[in-house]
């Protein structure tokens, strides 16, 4: 998309959404698509695996694995539409270190979502007391006319140790990826894990800091369970923040950058000094992202996307079967 459209289509938003609504009417969002369809004849570009490395940061990356990206079709059109992002994130995005705690029961194993063709598996290699999880979405046999393939948001990648149904200590082996955009292919994420007594711990989060406390947790001698888990998800907020952040150079949204006392509004101190970090939060988005405006009173800040990525919403927690751990 052209900076003329864009700004064409930010100063569409800008006149047509004249009251704080939480959506913006009808009419408002025919006549963003007409201005920005008009000219938007230009596929959307394939764009490369954004991972947010958080503070606390993963000790293994996600390798993908894929052939080359085929060529974008003319059966799978552009279509604009009007995303509203909360300022703090959706719930997607709450909990950022996966869902589980130590002091949980043990999880259900749900190692499949068919309808997204999604699959989570996690191999234990004894010898070497290593383990690989991999996340694995399963291309159609056949291309199907007219529909993009998903953007895939990941949530991070845990490890979970588990004894007498409880559990009891914790790896972080991937950190949330904002998008995993698939074209017809094939592709499984994953990466090689210690499983020692010395590499798990308890994750808790101190409410005063907003930040994240890590507790070492020395596992006893035993045999233990271990599950692999993964949140993973599409929505109108996922797919909009990995296109649109996908044309900057800010990698990644982390709303525990914030300082409190700090402004974050479009232009502030706050915004600018993200700008050097490669990081920003939802409400200085306008900041770098030219059809993007925030609401301050409603928390909302809206943003264009292309909506073929995203042929169906989903929201899934994938859970691996165990496989055994033993400590000596």
């Amino acid at each position: 998309m052209s900076a003329p459209l864009l700004r064409q289509a930010l100063a569409t938003l800008v006149r047509d959404k004249r009251d704080s609504a939480f959506t913006l009417p009808s009419g408002a969002e025919r006549s963003i698509r007409r201005h920005v369809a008009a000219r938007w004849g230009a596929w959307i570009a394939t764009v490369a695996v954004l991972g947010a490395a958080g503070a606390a940061g993963a000790s293994v990356g996600m390798d993908v694995l894929s052939a080359d990206e085929p060529a974008p079709t003319p059966d799978a059109l552009a279509v604009p539409v009007v995303a509203h992002v909360p300022i703090d994130g959706g719930p997607q995005y709450e909990i950022r270190w996966g869902e589980y705690v130590c002091g949980d029961p043990a999880p259900t194993p749900q190692p499949d979502a068919s309808e997204q063709r999604l699959s989570l598996d996690l191999e234990h290699h004894g010898a070497s007391n290593l383990a690989t999880v991999a996340l694995t979405w399963g291309a159609p046999e056949e291309p199907i006319a007219g529909r993009s393939e998903p953007v895939v948001g990941i949530g991070a990648v845990e490890l979970l140790a588990v004894r007498d149904g409880v559990v009891v200590g914790t790896i972080i082996t991937q950190d949330a990826t904002l998008g995993w955009q698939q074209h017809g292919l094939t592709r499984t994420a994953g990466g090689p894990d210690v499983l020692d007594a010395e590499e798990f711990y308890c994750i808790t989060l101190d409410e005063i800091s907003d930040s994240y406390l890590y507790h070492e947790q020395l596992l006893e001698p035993g045999t233990y369970e271990v599950y692999a888990a993964v949140r993973v998800f599409a929505t109108p907020e996922s797919v909009a923040l990995f296109q649109s952040l996908a044309r900057t150079d800010f990698l990644v949204i982390d709303e525990r950058a914030k300082q409190k006392g700090v402004v974050y509004t479009p232009g502030s101190r706050g915004c600018r000094a993200f700008q050097s970090q490669y990081v920003t939060v939802r409400s200085c988005l306008p900041e770098a992202i030219p059809t993007a405006t925030l609401d301050e009173e409603e928390g909302i800040v809206t943003l264009l996307y292309d909506a073929s990525a995203l042929p169906q919403e989903f929201d899934v927690t994938l859970v691996s079967e165990p496989v055994e751990m033993v400590i000596e």
